[in-house]
Formats: structure tokens, sequence, C-alpha cells
């Protein structure tokens, strides 16, 4: 059982006790890890816990950001170690008079994923949510999909330290724009820039298979509002590919293959996202023919499947075939109608 140390609060001078958090288990580091050891950990639990690639994920990645927001900071960082390295994660914690609150801090937006927790509000103060922008419910941080670190947006944005802009209806301050991606980023993952309707110019961190449809939340980066600022989603799209069509995670391509060849057999040179793969046809195929070749479509959601290539042979007839030719080919009816 650990230490519980009594507080009497203003409101009303009752006792209250939060849930202690451990940011340094949370993070996967030791407490005397350096702040690059903290921000690699913490990129890292990012992407594997992001809602978008772990649903279930969301109250995990919501400790995540906040460990990090408590770490990467000196000041927050000093007034976490001094509460002793006995506390484990979820005893019952009750600050003395007079600790936390620090104040002076900038909100935090994590839009519709709420905001940090009753232990960090306790501890720094509930106006110290600052530092995490771009998150929401969707975005990778740093090394991820958006993941923008800042202050707030002008108007104090949407975090839960202005409740004015809180009452503000949020969708008459939202923009939505396309996110255009090639097949190829798509499959590898890409820093993209773009530019916000002010003007703006950032870098937005995309992950590999992220799907059409999906949107990136960038917060504070909307219309201007009286009493806040809306946020910018990017919503992705797929271009048209000049080979390739998208079934969900597998590609389709249809190969263009002389009808001698589909009677012979041949082996062919198939295009793929990553290069030229070499492909048998084998005797009397017929056009329309699916063959797959695993593993070289698009990668799942999750990082941790890929797709198939669906290869379609498409018999290729001459146009203007010469008088050989001709003569083959009326043997060759020849010989089907015996």
């Amino acid at each position: 059982m650990g230490h519980v140390i009594v507080w009497p609060i203003e409101t009303g001078c009752k006792l209250m006790g939060v849930e202690y958090k451990d940011y340094y288990s949370i993070l996967g580091v030791s407490r005397n890890a350096t702040q690059k050891e903290i921000k690699s950990a913490y990129r890292q639990k990012a992407r594997e816990f992001h809602p978008d690639v772990n649903p279930g994920a969301t109250e995990k990645f919501k400790d995540i950001n906040e460990a990090h927001e408590a770490l990467k900071d000196p000041e927050k960082r000093k007034m976490y170690d001094s509460l002793g390295a006995n506390w484990r994660q979820g005893q019952s914690y009750t600050p003395p008079p007079g600790y936390g609150g620090g104040g002076g801090y900038q909100n935090v937006d994590f839009g519709d994923m709420g905001g940090f927790s009753s232990f960090f509000d306790v501890l720094f103060g509930a106006g110290a949510q600052g530092g995490a922008r771009g998150f929401g419910g969707q975005g990778f941080p740093g090394g991820g999909f958006s993941g923008f670190e800042g202050g707030p947006p002008p108007g104090g944005g949407r975090g839960r330290g202005n409740p004015q802009a809180q009452a503000q209806p949020p969708e008459q301050l939202h923009l939505e724009e396309d996110l255009y991606l090639d097949l190829e980023e798509v499959a590898r993952g890409i820093q993209k820039e773009v530019t916000t309707p002010s003007g703006k110019r950032l870098t937005v961190n995309i992950p590999k298979g992220v799907t059409p449809g999906a949107k990136i939340r960038l917060a504070g980066e909307g219309k201007q509002g009286r009493r806040g600022q809306g946020d910018l989603h990017l919503v992705v799209r797929y271009r048209k590919h000049p080979q390739f069509k998208v079934e969900e995670n597998n590609l389709v391509y249809e190969a263009p293959v002389p009808v001698a060849d589909l009677v012979l057999g041949i082996e062919i040179q198939v295009p793929t996202l990553q290069g030229e793969v070499s492909m048998r046809i084998p005797p009397g195929t017929q056009p329309g023919r699916l063959m797959r070749l695993k593993g070289q479509g698009l990668p799942a959601k999750d990082g941790k499947t890929t797709g198939d290539l669906l290869v379609r042979p498409k018999a290729v007839i001459p146009e203007q075939p010469s008088e050989r030719e001709l003569e083959l080919y009326q043997e060759l009816r020849a010989l089907s109608q015996r």
C-alpha cells in the first residue's frame, strides 16, 4: 500500500485523492532517461497505440501523450520527480498543501479524445495542459500522422481550459481539404508538406497503409471565430494510378499478353509498387484469369499485413497483322473447326 498524503483543497476544504500515474512506466523508460530517450520512446509508443492503428487503445494513447507532456518539460519533470520513486501506477495520491497548480502553461487540444487526467491537473494545475497540438482523433506525433508541437491556436483553441471556446459550435469553424497521395506514397509512408488556408506551411507525417477517406486533423488551422478557432481536416484521397486499380488492400493489374503467349506460356515482367518482378504465365491461360502475387499490394492499416497484387492477363490482338500472320490465323481457325 502506497503513501496517501492528505491535502485540503480550496473548494469546500474536502480531501481529494487522484490516481497516480507512473509516467516513466507508461513510456517504458527509466527515471534517469535522457530527453532524447523520452522523445524516442514517446514516438514509438504513439505509433503503436494510435487509435487509427490500434482502435481499442484510445485510453493508452491518451496516457502516452500525457506522460510525454509531463516529462518533456524540465520544470514539469522536476516537479513530478519530487514525488519520489515509491509511488506505483493506480495508487491514490493527494498532494500536500500548496503543491502543483503552477499555471502559466498553454492548453493542449486533444479534440474528441479529451484532455489530461485529474492527476495531471492536480499536479501541474488545470491550465498546464500545454504543448501538444495536431493529435485529436487522427495523427501520429512526430514520426507518425500529423503531430505538430506548439501553442494553442489564436483565440485559445478548444482545450478544456477555455470554456468560451468550447461553447463555440465547432462545425462553423472547421475546414476540410483533400490530400491526394500516390499509391507509392501510401505503400511506404511519407512526409508531406501542406499549405494551410492561412498560408502556413506544415509537414504532415503520413504512415504507410493510410486508407482513403481517413482524416488528419490539424488543430487550430481552421477558421478564426470570435470565441476560438476551428481545425483543418485533411481528407486522404488516392490519386488514379496509371497501372493499378485498388480493391481494399489488393492491387489489380491487367497484363497485356499476346494470344500466342497465352496459348504457349511465357514469363513476363510485372510492375509492382517496389519495382518489376517476374511472373510465369502457364500454357493455356485464359484471358481474364486472376493470378496472385502475395504481399505485393498495399499495407494494411494495422501495419502488420500487406495485400496482394492480382494480375489479370489481357489478350493482345494485332491491329494490323501481316499477311503471314493472317495465313497462320486462318490455319488455326481451320484447325479449331475440325
